[in-house]
């Protein structure tokens, strides 16, 4: 039996494997793939919350013999979802090597709640908010590439704090931020994605903090000097009544100097006049008499 044993397993290891098997696709020069849904028509109408319309073509086994890529597009709002508008649109082109899918999102009116910026001691975020986002994508092969544009309206933040000085900063900061921008994109392969985003909203909170800043100075410029300005109000009063007293006495003394050197000037003149008069009156009648004089002698 030993032998019988031996025999058989060396039988077992001289037998050859078997081949694997291979499938061969054979070109399709006429007629259609074997499945081949060439269009689809979706629709929901009548319901509250949600209506849409859409369709779906060129569905195939063989996209390369059809040279058609799939489609897909669908519109129609999403109340029950929070979100007003929505538009979605999708390509996928198998006809070639490598394989080629894109696809692009818009929201509209969509509703946001509760959206935290980060997690630390001091918390920010948003109560509510209305956003549109623009979502767009690529996938080539193995490698993808995704960007995300997003805008959030009417903005209603939050802010938690221990420190009521910083909670008070940020609360009127952000109230001055009417609109928020963030930005996300992604590129990489499949297995590895590296993910960047970039958003507004640190230059306006800087923006704002400065500003704030500046008006809280200000406003304490303003209540230092209304202090001072209180604090002399009274002597500022006292000296201005001291000052039109004495400017009034100064104003009457003055007055009457002027009364009494119009009265000396007029005097002087009158005086003047009569001195001239009188200097020329008495020469001549001193020479009225010489003349008469000699005329006598004469005749």
């Amino acid at each position: 039996p030993a032998d019988n044993a031996d025999k058989k397993e060396i039988e077992k290891a001289e037998r050859p494997k078997r081949g694997e098997g291979l499938n061969i696709s054979f070109p399709i020069t006429s007629g259609y793939p074997l499945f081949w849904l060439q269009k689809m028509v979706i629709s929901s109408k009548g319901m509250q919350d949600v209506e849409f319309s859409g369709t779906l073509e060129n569905v195939t086994n063989d996209p390369i013999f059809l040279q058609k890529p799939a489609t897909f597009d669908l519109e129609g709002n999403f109340q029950a979802f929070k979100v007003k508008a929505a538009k979605v649109q999708a390509v996928f082109d198998h006809t070639k090597a490598p394989a080629t899918e894109s696809f692009s999102v818009d929201l509209q009116g969509l509703v946001v709640e509760n959206m935290m910026f980060g997690q630390s001691s001091h918390q920010i975020g948003l109560k509510k908010a209305i956003a549109t986002s623009n979502i767009k994508g690529q996938i080539v092969g193995e490698t993808i590439k995704i960007s995300s544009f997003n805008q959030f309206h009417q903005p209603q933040y939050y802010v938690e704090s221990k420190s009521e000085k910083f909670k008070s900063l940020m609360t009127d900061v952000l109230s001055d931020i009417p609109l928020i921008n963030i930005e996300a994109k992604a590129q990489g392969s499949l297995s590895q994605i590296k993910w960047s985003f970039s958003s507004n909203l640190g230059d306006e909170i800087s923006r704002g903090v400065h500003a704030q800043v500046k008006k809280k100075i200000k406003a304490k410029e303003k209540e230092i000097k209304d202090k001072v300005n209180k604090r002399i109000a009274g002597k500022k009063e006292k000296f201005e009544k001291q000052y039109q007293k004495v400017s009034s006495k100064i104003k009457q003394a003055l007055a009457k100097n002027e009364k009494e050197i119009d009265k000396a000037k007029s005097n002087a003149t009158k005086e003047l006049t009569g001195k001239q008069k009188n200097a020329k009156s008495g020469p001549a009648k001193k020479l009225e008499k010489k003349a008469k004089k000699l005329l006598k002698k004469l005749f």
